[in-house]
């Protein structure tokens, strides 16, 4: 059934913690899991999107084993690094259940994927925490769209200074 009208959008997960590190091997898909309630949560290796970089498709997913690792450093010690998905959710009419938004949905709204854009803040204010330094402050703010010639799949970053970044 075509859904009329977008009620709400999320971005799921709301908050997302991702790394920089010096290895070109990313950190493989975790989860925690209580084992003891008064200890620390365990690390627990999940399946694992492989995605190549030209193009962003997703080109194998690993299965890890139950004795299987996750390692936060490849062999020579380098810092893995992490970068988290994220996903837009949309509810729709009088529904109060979430569902991925689709390109379905958009067209029956008579919407394409380049009609959409976001504006995202990031910041590491790790040391500023600890020096109230507001120049230990490490921020951006990006603007996202879908690329008006590539609506499928890649996506174009525009910066304070309007500046246009394709990934």
């Amino acid at each position: 059934m075509p859904v009329t009208t977008i009620k709400e959008l999320r971005i799921l997960p709301p908050l997302a913690i991702g790394r920089f590190g010096s290895s070109p091997e990313p950190l493989e898909n975790h989860t925690t899991a209580v084992v003891d309630p008064l200890d620390f949560r365990k690390i627990v290796p999940a399946p694992t999107l492989i995605v190549d970089d030209a193009t962003g498709a997703i080109t194998q997913e690993t299965s890890p084993g139950p004795q299987d690792k996750v390692h936060f450093r490849d062999t020579q010690r380098r810092i893995k690094p992490l970068a988290p998905f994220l996903e837009v959710w949309a509810r729709f009419d009088d529904d109060p259940s979430l569902v991925p938004l689709t390109k379905n949905h958009l067209a029956d709204l008579g919407l394409q994927p380049s009609d959409l854009t976001w504006t995202v803040e990031v910041a590491n204010v790790k040391v500023f925490r600890r020096t109230g330094d507001p120049l230990d402050k490490v921020t951006a703010r990006l603007q996202i769209a879908f690329d008006q010639n590539d609506p499928d799949c890649a996506i174009t970053f525009v910066n304070r200074s309007g500046a246009i970044m394709a990934r």
